[in-house]
């Protein structure tokens, strides 16, 4: 098992990805229709050309 400084940088570790996870799924519905938007566009614009 981890023990003193490394169990430690095991949990920093943890609650880095853990917040970024977070920063990201809260993130994705925002953009969504963006996103959704931008392939209609490129989609419109491979079908014209």
């Amino acid at each position: 098992m981890y023990t003193g400084q490394r169990a430690q940088n095991v949990v920093e570790y943890g609650l880095l990805i853990a917040t970024i996870v977070l920063v990201i799924l809260l993130a994705v519905p925002s953009f969504s229709s963006q996103i959704q938007l931008w392939f209609q566009y490129l989609a419109t614009r491979i079908t014209t050309s």
